[in-house]
């Protein structure tokens, strides 16, 4: 059951983030050169308790400096873990301030896994770029949360909005499962409201395409091969990967 368990886990981990990149037009190899040098700040060290990883490199503010998103799973609570970094001005790698939204489950029963949208919106007056991922954390076999989630990188800060809630409920007098949608705020919408929820929120600004590209998630020990890769091996899977995180 555990290693049916793992083997999910690292599926799930596959699909959630990985080596992405912003645009294949860009010099990728400058671009990532600075995340190459510093790779110490970011890969996972034995300091941190884990059983599985995935790295994501992305450009969410389009400055043409990558961001690292790095994520881990923690066995022991069934949750996953983001952090994000950033390359300052003085090419040191920084983990972002996070100023999370939605709710928090301290008895999850299986796992809290993310799901990147295809889908962003461009504020050109703020010149901010919203993204949304999809939260999904199971609190027993007949409990279950989908909570959409839009977030955007200003400077040094993502910052977070809960945008709207499907709970899953299996009835079992009625021996079927029950839907409730919430907004934000928690008042009660429909299931079309939900679906649409990242398209109403951001009506007034330039919504745009976006990949997160391929996805590749590594064991405890596959983190620990990335640690003693050469320079150039490391650069060469950066560079390639940087290029599939497009918005179009």
């Amino acid at each position: 059951m555990k290693k049916k368990f793992f083997a999910i886990l690292l599926v799930m981990l596959a699909l959630l983030t990985a080596f992405a990149g912003c645009s294949e037009k860009k010099d990728n190899n400058q671009a990532v050169q600075d995340i190459v040098q510093k790779s110490s700040d970011w890969i996972f060290g034995d300091d941190v308790a884990f059983s599985a990883c995935s790295y994501g490199i992305t450009d969410l503010d389009q400055n043409g400096k990558p961001e690292v998103i790095a994520e881990y799973f923690d066995a022991d609570k069934k949750i996953i873990y983001t952090k994000i970094y950033i390359t300052d001005e003085n090419g040191e790698i920084k983990e972002c301030e996070r100023k999370t939204a939605g709710k928090t489950f301290d008895e999850a029963y299986f796992d809290e896994t993310v799901r990147y949208g295809k889908t962003c919106y461009y504020d050109a007056e703020a010149n901010l770029y919203y993204y949304t991922y999809t939260r999904v954390t199971r609190v027993s076999k007949f409990e279950q949360y989908k909570q959409i989630i839009a977030f955007s990188l200003n400077g040094d800060v993502i910052t977070e909005e809960l945008l709207a809630t499907e709970l899953e409920l299996y009835n079992e007098e009625i021996e079927d499962v029950e839907y409730t949608y919430t907004d934000g705020k928690g008042n009660e919408i429909d299931e079309n409201a939900y679906t649409n929820a990242a398209k109403n929120r951001y009506s007034d600004i330039t919504e745009k395409t976006v990949s997160f590209g391929g996805f590749k998630g590594f064991t405890k020990e596959q983190n620990d091969e990335l640690k003693g890769m050469s320079r150039s091996e490391l650069e060469d899977i950066l560079s390639k990967s940087f290029g599939k995180f497009v918005i179009g």
